[in-house]
């Protein structure tokens, strides 16, 4: 794995070492949103931020059809090479990530995986994976992917 060169982060000559960072963090964090990828790449350069043209410059490393992608609905999810795009994934545990950032495939596993300690409603999985974030209230948005993540997962 190359250092990271936030120097030469924009230069084209730095592409092919972008590429093998953009290719480790899939590897091992996959699958992924592609904006939890822009901003690992961007934080590893000591950036704060990852705007449009940091977004495009690891687009462009990330490279076209190189991995599976799928949507999850607005986001992009990001799969490593040898894995299937699917409905459901083993769940990684939380490993610092919040839930909003973990795809949908993942937390259908989880769901899955709260069922078959004997939870057996809906209502009791969501907030299962509810004390399992250690979420307080529940948003309205996460509801409903708690609640898309239970009917994946059964």
């Amino acid at each position: 794995m190359a250092t990271p060169d936030r120097d030469r982060f924009y230069d084209v000559g730095y592409r092919e070492t972008l590429r093998g960072m953009v290719d480790h963090v899939i590897e091992i964090e996959g699958p992924l949103y592609f904006d939890v990828l822009v901003d690992r790449i961007a934080r590893a350069h000591g950036f704060m931020r990852s705007g449009e043209t940091v977004q495009k410059i690891v687009a462009s490393s990330l490279g076209r059809n190189r991995f599976p992608t799928t949507k999850d609905g607005e986001r992009e999810v990001v799969w490593p090479h040898d894995a299937t795009a699917r409905e459901s994934t083993p769940y990684r545990g939380g490993g610092g990530r919040d839930h909003i950032d973990i795809p949908l495939p993942e937390l259908a596993s989880l769901a899955a995986t709260l069922r078959s300690t004997g939870l057996e409603e809906d209502e009791d999985i969501i907030r299962g994976m509810q004390e399992h974030f250690g979420l307080g209230r529940l948003a309205a948005s996460t509801r409903e992917r708690f609640e898309a993540a239970v009917a994946a997962g059964t």
